[in-house]
């Protein structure tokens, strides 16, 4: 019978151990509120500001916590993109628009180390 059994999410297990420690808790809300928030010039996420709050999370946050985050097991698309999200928020890479290899040669050409 399924009546006694009990799932075990542990990435919500991870989340909610996270939420207990103060330090975790104070930068995993930075980095999302930060990682989601649009900037009020463009309408986009603040991209360098994202890195910044993700790298200062996973510097200043214990491996028992981040690594529980990072390497929980997922078993449906869900859990997975809560998950992908925490490790890589979309704002941390994409850009409003995506830069062509032309502009990126007048770029590398302007830059006399490039």
């Amino acid at each position: 019978s399924e009546l006694g059994m009990t799932t075990v999410n542990r990435c919500l297990d991870a989340a909610k151990a996270c939420n207990v420690d103060d330090v975790c808790q104070k930068l995993r809300t930075e980095y999302v509120s930060t990682c989601i928030k649009p900037s009020t010039k463009s309408g986009l996420c603040n991209r360098s500001r994202c890195n910044k709050a993700l790298r200062r999370f996973f510097d200043r946050v214990p491996p028992e916590y981040t690594h529980e985050l990072l390497f929980c097991p997922c078993s449906d698309m869900a859990c997975s993109e809560r998950r992908r999200q925490t490790i890589v928020p979309s704002c941390s890479y994409e850009g409003e628009d995506k830069p062509s290899c032309l502009s990126q040669m007048r770029i590398c050409k302007a830059d006399y180390v490039c």
